[in-house]
Order: C-alpha cells, then sequence, then structure tokens
C-alpha cells in the first residue's frame, strides 16, 4: 500500500473516530468537511470514505450525515461526493463477495450469512445498476442517503442512474463474483419466507436493470454472468409468485403476483361488458390504498376495467399515472368495450416492467380481436405504454369493426 493510501486510511479512522454519536447532524457534517479540506479543496475521496466507515457501524446516521452535508456543499462537490461513494461501495461489494465466498463454507452462523448477503443484493444492485446506467443524474446523494437509511426500494430508483462512470472490463469481470451471491441468497430465500421478504425489493431492482440490458452483445464471460444471474431472479420471482383467476359473466381472466402480492402479468378472454355496473365500498377502498402507494399524481388504476371484471380489489389494481388512467388507457378499454359489443372477443396480454414490483413504471399490452363464429383473428396490437402522463393510443373507429 502506497503512503498516500496509508495516510487516507488513517485519516478515515480518525476523522471517524472524531464524531461523537451524540453530536448534532449539522455539527458532525461540518467536522467531516472540515477534516477532508486540503489547501481549502474538497478531497472528495477523503470525505467518502469517511462516510463509508461510519456506514458500516451506523448506516442511517451516516445517512443523516450526508443529507446535511447537501446543504453544505456547491453542485460540483455533491458530484464528486456521489461519484467516489459509489466507487467506495462498489469495492466495498466486491470485498464482501469474496469474503463471504471464503467464509461461507465454514461459517455455521446462517444468520450473520443471511445479514451478510442481504447487504450485499443491495451493493450488487447499485454497482450493476452504475455497469450499465453511466447517465449521471442530479439525485445521486439522494440515493446513497435513502440506501444507508435503510430505503432499498427508495435507493434503488435513484441510483439506477447514479454513477458518472463505469464500463471498463475491470468493472465487468466482477460479474461472475455478484451472480454467485446472488444464487446463494435465492437458494437460502427459498427455504427462508422471511428472508425472502427481506431481500425482494433489492432483487427485484437488480431484475429491472438487467432486463434492460443488450446481454447478447456483451463479452461472452459478462454475458454468461448476466444470464446466471436471470435465471436465478427468474427462479426467485417463481418461488414467490401465486395465480389467481376469476370468471365475471362470460369473461375469464388470471393475474399473476409476486411473492409481496402486486401484480406483474395478467391476461384475459373478455366476452362480455357490464357498463353500469356498481363499485362495491371495499373496491373503492382498494383503488385508494394501491394509488397511495404510488407517485402524488397517481390513482388505483384496474388492469383490467371495472366494466369487465367488476370488483376484484388488488389483484386488479396499480398505482397508476392519473391522466394516463383518464386518457390513453380509457381509448384502449372503450375500444375492447366496443368490440365486444359488435359480437367480436377480445384476448389480452399485460405485462408489467420497470421502476418496482409496488409501482412499476411501464405495460405492455398485446390484444386480439378475434371473431367467434369462424376462430379468426380480425385485429391485433401490442402497444407501449410508460406509466405517466402523455400518452396516446391510436383506437381502431367503430366505423371499422366489422
Amino acid at each position: 500500500m502506497s503512503g498516500g493510501a496509508l495516510n487516507a486510511v488513517g485519516h478515515s479512522v480518525d476523522a471517524a473516530r472524531g464524531l461523537r454519536r451524540g453530536d448534532a447532524a449539522d455539527d458532525a457534517a461540518t467536522q467531516l468537511v472540515a477534516s477532508a479540506q486540503q489547501m481549502g479543496v474538497l478531497n472528495a475521496e477523503l470525505l467518502a470514505r469517511d462516510l463509508a466507515q461510519i456506514a458500516d457501524a451506523d448506516p442511517k446516521r451516516a445517512g443523516d450525515l450526508m443529507a446535511e452535508l447537501k446543504s453544505q456543499l456547491s453542485p460540483p462537490d455533491q458530484q464528486k461526493l456521489s461519484q467516489e461513494l459509489a466507487e467506495e461501495l462498489d469495492s466495498r461489494a466486491t470485498q464482501q463477495v469474496q469474503a463471504q465466498a471464503q467464509a461461507g463454507a465454514r461459517s455455521d452462523d446462517i444468520a450473520k450469512q443471511k445479514a451478510d448477503l442481504a447487504l450485499d443484493m443491495v451493493q450488487i444492485g447499485l454497482s450493476v445498476a452504475g455497469i450499465f446506467d453511466p447517465t449521471p443524474v442530479s439525485d445521486g446523494l439522494d440515493g446513497i442517503i435513502s440506501l444507508f437509511r435503510g430505503d432499498f426500494v427508495g435507493a434503488g430508483i435513484s441510483v439506477v442512474s447514479m454513477v458518472p462512470y463505469i464500463g471498463d472490463a475491470a468493472k465487468l469481470g466482477k460479474l461472475g463474483k455478484f451472480a454467485e451471491s446472488i444464487a446463494k441468497a435465492v437458494d437460502l430465500a427459498k427455504l427462508d419466507p422471511a428472508f425472502a421478504q427481506q431481500i425482494g425489493p433489492a432483487l427485484d431492482k437488480i431484475a429491472g436493470t438487467l432486463n434492460s440490458v443488450p446481454i447478447d452483445s456483451l463479452p461472452k464471460p459478462a454475458r454468461e454472468a448476466l444470464l446466471s444471474m436471470k435465471s436465478k431472479l427468474d427462479e426467485f420471482a417463481a418461488a414467490g409468485a401465486k395465480t389467481l383467476s376469476a370468471k365475471v359473466g362470460k369473461n375469464e381472466v388470471t393475474w399473476k403476483l409476486d411473492a409481496e402480492g402486486y401484480p406483474v402479468r395478467a391476461e384475459g378472454d373478455l366476452r362480455e361488458v357490464f357498463p353500469n355496473a356498481t363499485r362495491s365500498s371495499s373496491e373503492t377502498r382498494a383503488q385508494g390504498k394501491a394509488g397511495d402507494r404510488g407517485q402524488p399524481d397517481d390513482v388505483g388504476g384496474h388492469i383490467f376495467g371495472h366494466r369487465f371484471v367488476l370488483n376484484q380489489g388488488d389483484k386488479n389494481l396499480f398505482p397508476q399515472n392519473g391522466q394516463f388512467n383518464n386518457s390513453a388507457y380509457r381509448k384502449l378499454e372503450n375500444e375492447w368495450a366496443d368490440w365486444i359489443k359488435s359480437g367480436k372477443e377480445v384476448r389480452v396480454e399485460i405485462e408489467f416492467s420497470g421502476g418496482t414490483a409496488a409501482r412499476p413504471d411501464k405495460m405492455e399490452v398485446f390484444y386480439k380481436v378475434v371473431d367467434p363464429a369462424s376462430g379468426k383473428t380480425v385485429s391485433k396490437q401490442t402497444v407501449d405504454f410508460d406509466n405517466e402522463a402523455g400518452q396516446v393510443f391510436d383506437r381502431t373507429p367503430k366505423k371499422d369493426m366489422h
């Protein structure tokens, strides 16, 4: 180790020890900044190491300090700190994965293995997101603050595009070790529902990131590691998933739910419309609950409109942008209703992706219109929507439905 590196390590130890647990966050943040100044210039690498060391002992304390640091640092210094913290967390993730691999076979402390693996999943999620999305954003510090405060889902959402530098072969080379840790975590989760629930948000975020990666264009070692990850993540999703079905009049619908009970996919054969059906009070409450877990402008949106399946509750609801719900998506459902009224059947497949399972940010809708008399398909279409305002759908006019 170089003399400079030794000095940096010594600095981190001294700086972290110099903070008392009871110090107010603003005073402690000021001390950290002062200790990381060199000739009047902030050394973001030293500050990142200090924060990482504090986070090892008390992650929430580190998160509170970082929230205060945002008000004390200029935007350029904030960006430097987020970069250095991302690099520090990435390095620590690799070290933890390697240590876990070496100690796992010897350790009989299953509880400690699970705790270590849970942290590994979050840190691996940060690293994988950084590798494949090199676009810098202003909320980098917010993502790490969320992580340290225990908001794994919130951290994942912010950090997906946090790291402004990555993509080199050295970082891609870490994917094999990451795949091994994911496999170990999934295997333990299959035996322990509580552990599965604990690591579920982090694994969902890793899976969401990998869904956007052009795997086929990567070098073979990276491609094989990612395919291994995806296989285990799919195994995890399938283990906790369940399928629910309903028959309402002539309509038959099936929903696939993840381990937390959120809908991830739905299919339906629609043959009948109930235009004047009254919504139950429980359905209205379920809509409110679904909207509340989303963004401020979300509502509880029906996957299949109430006019098709009546009161189905949570399994048929998701947080949906209100403008999207009342414009493009309603226009789509109006087309289905008109096809049915013309004597046709509408067969629908809907799949959610992106965001989180609790609040997906994309949905793919495939539907085909079938003439039940002949069995022939008279129309079919795939529509991709973002779960945000401004979505557009060009429907088939009634005059063309024959």
